[in-house]
Protein backbone atom coordinates (compact mmCIF):
# COMPACT_ATOMS: atom_id res chain seq x y z
CA UNK A 1 0.00 0.00 0.00
CA UNK A 2 1.57 3.71 -1.06
CA UNK A 3 0.34 6.78 0.74
CA UNK A 4 0.55 9.50 -0.23
CA UNK A 5 -0.39 13.20 2.13
CA UNK A 6 -3.23 15.88 0.34
CA UNK A 7 -3.39 18.76 1.87
CA UNK A 8 -6.42 20.76 0.68
CA UNK A 9 -7.37 24.64 1.60
CA UNK A 10 -9.82 24.70 4.65
CA UNK A 11 -12.39 27.20 3.11
CA UNK A 12 -12.54 24.70 0.17
CA UNK A 13 -13.68 21.74 2.09
CA UNK A 14 -15.74 24.46 4.69
CA UNK A 15 -17.60 25.14 1.03
CA UNK A 16 -18.29 21.79 0.07
CA UNK A 17 -19.71 20.38 3.16
CA UNK A 18 -21.77 23.57 3.42
CA UNK A 19 -23.27 22.88 0.14
CA UNK A 20 -23.92 19.59 0.82
CA UNK A 21 -26.26 20.37 3.94
CA UNK A 22 -27.69 22.63 2.02
CA UNK A 23 -28.42 19.84 -0.40
CA UNK A 24 -29.84 17.56 1.33
CA UNK A 25 -32.05 20.20 3.31
CA UNK A 26 -33.48 20.98 0.19
CA UNK A 27 -34.08 17.65 -1.66
CA UNK A 28 -34.99 15.77 1.51
CA UNK A 29 -36.01 17.38 4.75
CA UNK A 30 -38.19 20.02 2.57
CA UNK A 31 -39.81 17.90 0.42
CA UNK A 32 -40.06 15.47 3.50
CA UNK A 33 -41.78 18.19 5.56
CA UNK A 34 -39.19 17.07 8.32
CA UNK A 35 -38.01 20.86 8.05
CA UNK A 36 -40.28 23.37 6.72
CA UNK A 37 -39.01 26.12 4.49
CA UNK A 38 -40.37 29.26 6.14
CA UNK A 39 -38.63 28.59 9.36
CA UNK A 40 -35.32 28.75 7.84
CA UNK A 41 -36.35 32.54 7.22
CA UNK A 42 -37.28 33.35 10.87
CA UNK A 43 -34.46 33.72 13.64
CA UNK A 44 -34.66 30.04 14.43
CA UNK A 45 -33.04 29.57 10.57
CA UNK A 46 -30.43 32.30 11.41
CA UNK A 47 -29.78 29.60 14.24
CA UNK A 48 -29.19 26.95 12.04
CA UNK A 49 -27.10 28.56 9.86
CA UNK A 50 -25.02 29.20 12.63
CA UNK A 51 -24.98 25.75 13.83
CA UNK A 52 -24.49 24.89 10.03
CA UNK A 53 -21.07 26.54 9.71
CA UNK A 54 -20.12 25.83 13.12
CA UNK A 55 -20.64 21.55 11.84
CA UNK A 56 -18.30 22.72 8.26
CA UNK A 57 -15.79 23.75 10.16
CA UNK A 58 -15.63 21.07 12.40
CA UNK A 59 -15.39 18.78 9.90
CA UNK A 60 -13.29 21.22 7.49
CA UNK A 61 -10.64 21.28 10.13
CA UNK A 62 -10.68 16.93 10.43
CA UNK A 63 -10.05 16.09 6.29
CA UNK A 64 -7.17 19.31 6.22
CA UNK A 65 -4.55 16.69 5.78
CA UNK A 66 -5.04 13.27 4.83
CA UNK A 67 -3.41 9.85 3.66
CA UNK A 68 -4.65 8.65 0.50
CA UNK A 69 -3.76 5.26 -1.22
CA UNK A 70 -2.32 5.50 -4.51
CA UNK A 71 -3.55 1.76 -5.12
CA UNK A 72 -6.53 1.87 -4.36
Amino acid sequence: MALRTVKTDPEILQSAVIDGINRFIRDVLIPLGVIDQSVLETERGAEFDQRKYAIARDVASLWIEVQIDTEA
